[in-house]
């Protein structure tokens, strides 16, 4: 039976997949370096891979699901939109005996949408709707609490008193 929610990972094993997975690792997709490095032992480091343990499995799992959906992502990105023109079931061809295509507009929305969603969650900098928080080194603010950020505005009004404005 298959667990509602996945188990906490000890230090190890966060160390370990983020070692073996991230590609700016040192160790990346090596997994006995990567294991060792997480501070596993020489024996189990070896077996890992082989013994598959539970939470290695279900890490793991979710990375083939990305890995699928981001080859679903560069085939729709890649998608060709255009195809043969169909009249009552038959193709139709001009006069010079050329099959006539045209773009087909679902495939082409297909393709306007993916490419929309993958520019604003990649580009996010240059094509995200939303820019207010684009910069993570700006503390987001936290309604209530006060900040000890040097940027901190937090002593301002929100908005000015009438007798500001007269």
């Amino acid at each position: 039976m298959a667990k509602a929610t996945k188990e906490l990972l000890d230090p190890r094993q966060t160390n370990f997949l983020a070692y073996f997975l991230d590609p700016k690792s040192a160790t990346y997709s090596n997994a006995l370096q990567s294991a060792l490095k997480a501070g596993y032992a020489q024996e189990y480091a070896e077996s890992m891979l082989y013994q598959l343990p539970d939470w290695l499995s279900e890490n793991l799992g979710d990375v083939k699901r990305l890995l699928k959906a981001e080859r679903n992502l560069d085939e729709m990105l890649d998608l060709d939109t255009v195809e043969p023109l169909i009249q009552n079931g038959t193709l139709v061809i001009d006069e010079a005996g050329n099959l006539i295509k045209r773009n087909n507009p679902q495939l082409l929305k297909e393709k306007k949408e993916t490419t929309f969603f993958v520019a604003e969650r990649l580009g996010k900098k240059k094509y995200a709707e939303r820019k207010e928080n684009i910069n993570l080194d700006i503390p987001i603010p936290i309604y209530g609490a006060r900040s000890t950020h040097p940027t901190d505005d937090s002593d301002r009004k929100a908005v000015p008193d009438e007798k500001e404005n007269s």
